[in-house]
């Protein structure tokens, strides 16, 4: 692995555990392996930047991160270069639709985020838990007929109980200039067909001069499929979904609550040191 010159992590289910932590000895590692190996370690999630930079400053990531992916690929923050992006978003007229097409299905919440604003068909625990993670400080009932800015993404949240009645009704489904994938077993996701974290870290390799083929990923989820396919070396989490590991290069030995991504790193870039 020496070609490679990046290293982009996934945040839920990879590099986090389900208790949204991670270990010393992974942040340690991480920090050895980028002065050793000059490797440049960027962070790729679906997770807001609102909710992304103080969960670095939190668990001590700030002095490891150099770029984070945020919104699937919608947001690129270089954060020792202290500047922002934002590519592609979804539009108001998309919302509508996603909205109008929605709302006979009681068990699908429509939701998205808004400036300091989760906007929701309907308010529940789970669109309080975002809000909280996500550090707005409002909420607000919206339909098709509501105003609203464009956003980065469309959630439809819903029962993990009923993801097979969700999946089935997304596939008679389509809006223009839109692609969607579950990131979680309870979230579906809407972004501009433009976008994804493959795009997002091309974006930013090539523009440092650098290709994909210079980039190991790590992810667990239906959006870090692109990713996982198309860049250098894909490694896929021993809990990622059947997709995401049907198009990866390899697969960690443990899970994400097992330090899955450390004792991969550590084989890679120190056990055969």
């Amino acid at each position: 692995m020496s070609s490679k010159k990046y290293i982009f992590c996934d945040l839920d289910g990879t590099l986090l555990n389900d208790e949204k932590k991670m270990t010393q000895k992974t942040i340690d590692l991480i920090k050895k392996i980028k002065l050793e190996f000059n490797i440049v370690f960027g962070i790729a999630t679906g997770r807001a930047p609102t909710s992304v930079l103080p969960l670095l400053k939190q668990e001590g990531l700030e002095e490891v991160v150099d770029v984070v992916i945020a919104n699937n690929g919608v947001d690129l923050c270089l954060l020792k270069e202290d500047r922002f992006y934002q590519l592609n978003m979804v539009s108001p007229s998309s919302i509508k639709e996603i909205l109008s097409y929605y709302k006979d299905f009681s068990f699908i919440n429509v939701s998205f985020h808004n400036p300091n604003c989760l906007c929701s068909s309907k308010l529940t625990k789970e669109t309080k838990r975002i809000k909280d993670l996500n550090f707005f400080k409002f909420e607000k009932v919206v339909d098709e007929t509501s105003d609203f800015k464009q956003t980065a993404r469309v959630m439809l949240l819903f029962d993990k109980t009923d993801h097979s009645k969700v999946q089935n009704i997304i596939s008679r489904s389509y809006f223009s200039g839109l692609r969607g994938c579950f990131s979680q077993g309870n979230i579906y996701e809407y972004m501009d067909e433009r976008t994804s974290k493959h795009k997002a870290i091309e974006t930013f390799v090539t523009g440092r001069g650098d290709t994909v083929g210079e980039v190991i990923t790590f992810g667990d989820s239906d959006n870090d499929i692109e990713m996982l396919a198309n860049c250098g070396f894909g490694v896929a989490m021993k809990n990622a979904t059947i997709n995401a590991y049907s198009v990866a290069d390899d697969q960690t030995q443990f899970t994400n609550n097992e330090d899955g991504v450390y004792e991969y790193l550590h084989e890679m870039f120190i056990g055969g040191v």
